[in-house]
């Protein structure tokens, strides 16, 4: 899968949950997917549960959960998980 189609699924994600009512928030235009800098953190990764978090009143962690709930479902990815977000 490329960047540019990893793009697209994780804004589908994100658009399922906002239509289940699990995530009060608009569908980002844009979603950025980047490389890691530890390999260790897998293939690629974006910041759009932080980047939800407060239009949703939750905290980053739980965003990323549910988004990553959604995502494992999807056939092309073959693991979805979160990294813990520093306090702020």
């Amino acid at each position: 899968m490329t960047p540019e189609q990893l793009q697209d699924v994780v804004r589908t994600a994100v658009s399922a949950v906002v239509d289940r009512g699990a995530l009060p928030v608009e569908v980002p235009a844009e979603v950025v997917i980047e490389r890691p800098k530890n390999p260790e953190h897998g293939d690629y990764a974006t910041n759009v549960a932080l980047r939800l978090a407060k239009p949703a009143g939750r905290p980053p962690r739980e965003v990323a959960e549910v988004l990553a709930g959604e995502l494992r479902a999807h056939e092309g990815i073959a693991r979805g998980s979160t990294s813990p977000v520093p306090a702020s």
